[in-house]
């Protein structure tokens, strides 16, 4: 065991993301790809179990509230809400694995009559989208590869750190090299740092 990952959790953790699992949602004349909050919620159970994580709000304000009307004449509100949120993993025997913590602010525009609801909205919005940009932290599996143009492509392949049992025959000479590459260790023609001229290859 490396750093406390089970075997199948780091395992698991590096397999591709399941297109099912993939909303989409059209914003500014583009598709965006995501991962929903209550599925990055659910992984993360699924993932360490119900009681190895912990997700809390450590920051919340209100930035500002926008007030307007539509063409016709409708008042309308838009509250704006700061969150920061931070994510604790821990190994099914208790010990603190990592700690990632991170911030978004969220808005929600509606009637006049329902203020309430649009802070309320707003609010649930800045804290589940700190709560998917601390998870993508985690790898493909919550969301990381998404950030790419949207691809479902595992933008990680290998990492250099494994379970001592995951060995370098588990992964494909495909899969090595790509990770040598992202690493700086060939070029993009394929040779070592060691033939690059001026490069160090220590």
């Amino acid at each position: 065991m490396e750093n406390g990952l089970r075997d199948d959790q780091y395992e698991a953790l590096m397999r591709p993301l399941r297109p099912t699992r993939v909303a989409k949602r059209s914003q500014g004349g583009k598709q965006l790809s995501y991962l929903e909050s209550w599925d990055v919620r659910a992984h993360l159970i699924r993932m360490f179990g119900f009681c190895n994580f912990d997700i809390e709000l450590t920051d919340q304000h209100l930035v500002d509230v926008r007030e307007y009307e539509t063409q016709d004449g409708k008042p309308m509100v838009e509250p704006m809400w700061f969150a920061r949120v931070q994510l604790t993993i821990r190994s099914s025997d208790g010990m603190q694995l990592a700690v990632y913590s991170d911030a978004s602010v969220g808005s929600n525009a509606g009637p006049e009559y329902l203020l309430a609801e649009s802070h309320d909205n707003a609010i649930k919005t800045a804290t589940s989208d700190a709560l998917k940009r601390c998870a993508i932290n985690l790898g493909n599996q919550f969301g990381l590869s998404l950030y790419d143009q949207g691809t479902l492509n595992d933008v990680i392949k290998q990492t250099v750190i494994k379970p001592d049992s995951v060995t370098e025959t588990d992964a494909t000479p495909e899969q090595e090299a790509a990770l040598a590459h992202s690493l700086g260790a060939t070029s993009d023609n394929g040779t070592t740092s060691a033939d690059v001229p001026g490069t160090d290859a220590s």
